[in-house]
């Protein structure tokens, strides 16, 4: 298990640029995505994008709640868009990809500690792999308060594969993970960001409401 978290230091490192967004209530709806791959105490500094150590993280959170912003959920983000519902301001979502078992050890303490909340995207073919988390690590996350999204059966990029393989490594990830669960995900984060028309049909028929993407940071809306 991991150890305690400490307080963050005074000198805190900068965080991305996160505007307020609108007052409540008005259009359009901006809720800043925070997106993250792992975090673990040997991370690769060269690899800021996808690896960083639990100190930075719990340094960047520590700075967001003193500046009060507030979390939310992915399901809940798909609810204020398909009804349009005001949100608050300093509202934002914190995302990880890959279900790697140092976001059980590492993250996941530190936004305990925050009352923060989160989603992880999980490949559901590689749980309990070498590196990644388990499935009673990933229930133990949503029975913390997380939630529990797909990030598809084997990580194929959907845009790059047949609308029907897609469509099969959609299925996949949706019938494994509402096993474990219990009840399948609601979203889904595409693999390297990657989607096209046949993807999003896929996506779409499998029952998901909000799938997310990465090209200049856009979501991509079912």
């Amino acid at each position: 298990t991991a150890p305690p978290v400490a307080n963050a230091p005074d000198a805190l490192p900068p965080l991305p640029t996160l505007a307020p967004g609108p007052p409540a209530g008005t259009a359009p709806l901006r809720v800043p995505v925070l997106m993250y791959h792992e975090v673990r105490p040997d991370a690769d500094l060269a690899a800021p994008d996808y690896q960083m150590t639990p100190a930075r993280f719990a340094a960047q959170v520590c700075t967001l709640a003193s500046r009060g912003w507030r979390t939310i959920g992915v399901t809940e983000l798909a609810g204020l868009l398909a009804t349009g519902a005001p949100t608050p301001p300093k509202t934002l979502v914190i995302t990880f990809d890959d279900g790697t078992v140092g976001n059980y050890r590492w993250a996941l303490p530190v936004l305990r500690q925050y009352s923060f909340t989160a989603t992880f995207f999980v490949i559901s073919a590689f749980a309990g792999a070498d590196g990644y988390a388990t499935w009673d690590e990933v229930r133990a996350m949503r029975a913390a308060g997380m939630e529990i999204g797909s990030h598809g059966a084997h990580h194929l990029q959907l845009g790059r594969v047949p609308a029907d393989q897609a469509a099969a490594e959609v299925l996949e990830a949706q019938r494994t993970i509402g096993a474990q669960l219990g009840e399948p995900p609601s979203a889904l984060a595409y693999p390297g960001g990657s989607y096209d028309d046949g993807a999003v049909a896929a996506v779409r028929a499998a029952g998901i409401v909000v799938a997310f993407t990465t090209p200049q940071s856009r979501h991509a809306y079912t």
